[in-house]
């Protein structure tokens, strides 16, 4: 996994060097992950939005993915208005995941046997 800490750009003429960074590490290693640090963003514009979907595009290219890290709640909006997100692995700022797997043989919570009448021991 490649980590990027990610910060908006200060203009669109940043954006295509940012990306061929990325390539160049991309196409001499194994990565197949770009994570951005995108937690020093607090107010993500449509620099930031052009910053990141291209750098999405440059990784799929390079058969690797982008996934986004301590996102903020606006962030998150724009990039879901924009129809990203199926292309975008998004994490929020709170770090918290709710919910858990099942253990091996253990019933998910809320399941239940259903028991035919006729199935009943005497």
């Amino acid at each position: 996994m490649l980590t990027v800490t990610f910060r908006t750009p200060g203009s669109s003429e940043e954006i295509p060097e940012l990306c061929a960074d990325a390539a160049d590490v991309l196409a001499f290693t194994a990565v197949r992950i770009v994570r951005c640090d995108v937690g020093a963003v607090t107010e993500p514009d449509a620099i930031t939005l052009d910053a990141v979907a291209r750098l999405a595009l440059e990784a799929r290219r390079m058969g690797a993915r982008v996934e986004l890290f301590d996102a903020c709640p606006s962030l998150v909006d724009i990039v879901e208005l924009a129809g990203l997100a199926d292309v975008i692995a998004v994490r929020t700022r709170s770090g918290v995941e709710m919910g858990r797997e099942p253990e091996q043989r253990e019933q998910r919570v809320g399941v239940e046997e259903e028991v035919e009448l006729d199935d009943l021991a005497p």
